[in-house]
């Protein structure tokens, strides 16, 4: 997908709601800027990594066991059910954990 005309557009609305800010100065058009800047954000995650209206979103559930030190983990398997040949997702050289409500982005494949 193309954000190019979806940033322009919300470009041009932001803008707008900078003038409107500093014509009335008023708490609405302050929220209004700041709802803007949190959907161009979201816009420019989205881009970049490519996240389509047909990607689904999941969020983790509680973890069965209550206990703090309770944690997903995301592994690679190495196509075996040997729990031994797993291997962690690592980012720095750690074992990378989730915790209950971080969600996960599944990208479908699209063509272009």
């Amino acid at each position: 997908m193309n954000f190019t005309i979806i940033k322009q557009k919300l470009d041009c609305i932001r803008n707008d709601c900078i003038s409107s800010l500093r014509a009335k100065k008023s708490e609405a058009a302050l929220e209004e800027k700041k709802a803007i800047d949190a959907l161009i954000s979201l816009v420019r995650w989205a881009e970049l990594y490519d996240i389509q209206p047909n990607s689904t979103v999941i969020r983790l559930p509680n973890s069965l066991i209550q206990s703090p030190s309770s944690a997903f983990r995301i592994i690679d398997d190495n196509e075996t059910e040997n729990r031994q040949n797993w291997t962690d997702l690592t980012r720095t050289s750690e074992a990378f954990f989730l915790q209950p409500g971080d969600i996960l982005i599944k990208n479908i494949p699209h063509s272009d």
